[in-house]
């Protein structure tokens, strides 16, 4: 070969090589539920009719049971929450005291955690940090799963209804929704150090804004004769100084959920069918209502996709119905809505 030939043909390889590894190219799928949004349906309380939906960024409708199309059977009776790490789904199914494992972007069944009335788990450190409520009596505690296994290894007793669970450094954070108070973990020694007690029942929903501080939304409680005491609240909580630096006080019972955006500088919450926006760097004492939803029956769900900045809003529709989701751009103007299963209450982001 000579070599202006030579040069040609390496030329031409280059240019082929730059090609493909353009911008423009997307990368590969890493499976068939890569690219999308899960949706976690609670279901009808003793119906067993708990359900998972996937709908990816690009499709204008949802794929209904996935788990039980994948998998061939039930997911089970009330599904909680949904949490992703790695190529891990774990979706916490309450009332069937179990969390089912899946694999992220196949939707396969691993394998099965069995817990007493789970409600939420993280990893962090490389192990999963589960949330039991363990009985309506009894106090609930955060116990410790082995990822390779799924086994429980360890726990430790907190307060009354543990709900959340958020792990920052060596410490966990666990709100008790039955009471006004966050348990504070040492990891090192599996014990609690801390109680942390708040102005308002009912914590349920935590997560970690980007100054490091904890956000604590609390629902409000509810006085003997079961009349709501009006009383919700979103507090706010210096880690690093443990102490609560703000409060966003409302005369109305809250649901409780939190979303932040991927940078969590921007946090969305909602009241009754009203959601609103706020800066974590805001000193304003006022918020405005940012989607104001006169199509919404019953909101029970909200999540912020970190790729496109695109809010989620899930309505049960009183779970009389199957559930609709609503797809809401940054500047809160509506992009679209479909159909997914029974009491739509979570999402998770693929």
């Amino acid at each position: 070969m000579n070599r202006f030939l030579l040069k040609t043909v390496v030329l031409a390889l280059i240019i082929g090589i730059l090609c493909a590894c353009s911008d423009d190219d997307a990368p590969l799928p890493l499976g068939e539920y890569d690219n999308g949004v899960v949706i976690i349906n609670e279901g009808n309380f003793l119906e067993g009719d708990a359900s998972i939906s996937f709908y990816g960024r690009s499709a204008t409708d949802a794929e209904l049971n996935v788990f039980e199309g994948i998998n061939g059977i039930s997911l089970g009776d009330v599904a909680q929450s949904g949490y992703v790490y790695d190529t891990l789904l774990f979706v916490v199914v309450n009332n069937s005291n179990r969390v089912e494992v899946l694999h992220r972007y196949s939707m396969e069944s691993l394998y099965t955690i069995e817990a007493a009335l789970p409600r939420h788990i993280t990893v962090a450190n490389g192990k999963g940090y589960l949330t039991e409520w363990v009985s309506f009596s009894d106090a609930g505690r955060l116990s410790i799963v082995d990822l390779a296994t799924g086994d429980l290894d360890g726990s430790v007793s907190v307060g009354f209804g543990a709900e959340d669970v958020e792990v920052v450094g060596n410490k966990a954070y666990v709100s008790n929704s039955f009471e006004s108070t966050i348990s504070v973990i040492d990891l090192t020694r599996n014990e609690v150090t801390e109680t942390i007690g708040l102005g308002s029942p009912g914590p349920t929903q935590m997560e970690v804004d980007a100054n490091g501080d904890l956000w604590v939304a609390c629902k409000g409680g509810f006085d003997a004769n079961f009349n709501p005491t009006n009383d919700g609240a979103i507090f706010t909580y210096d880690l690093s100084a443990n102490t609560l630096e703000g409060i966003i006080a409302f005369e109305v019972n809250i649901p409780g959920k939190l979303a932040f955006n991927a940078t969590k500088d921007e946090i969305y919450f909602y009241v009754d069918n009203t959601v609103f926006t706020r800066n974590v760097n805001s000193s304003s004492v006022s918020i405005e209502p940012f989607i104001d939803g006169e199509e919404f029956t019953s909101l029970y769900g909200i999540g912020v996709d970190p790729v496109t900045g695109e809010i989620y809003l899930a309505d049960s529709k009183n779970f009389i119905e199957d559930g609709i989701v609503y797809k809401y751009n940054t500047s809160g103007a509506l992009v679209s809505s479909f159909a997914v299963g029974r009491g739509p209450n979570g999402f998770v982001f693929n």
